[in-house]
């Protein structure tokens, strides 16, 4: 790599991991890291949200079922 190398700005959801911060190398991917990190989370607990939903309707149709 040439010239001058900035370091990027430092994103506060990257402060828990301080090898992010502290690597030239992985600072500028540290946002995006934790970006896809925090990305990744929302889209488990929206996943956690529809299993947690299927399973209420399947018990709800289950005992519907037991007690005609």
């Amino acid at each position: 790599m040439s010239g001058p190398t900035t370091p990027a700005p430092t994103d506060s959801a990257c402060t828990h991991n301080p090898a992010l911060a502290d690597s030239q190398l992985t600072a500028s991917n540290g946002a995006h890291t934790c970006r896809m990190t925090r990305l990744r989370i929302m889209h488990n607990e929206a996943a956690e949200q529809q299993f947690e939903q299927g399973m209420q309707e399947a018990l709800q149709a289950e005992q519907q079922a037991n007690n005609p």
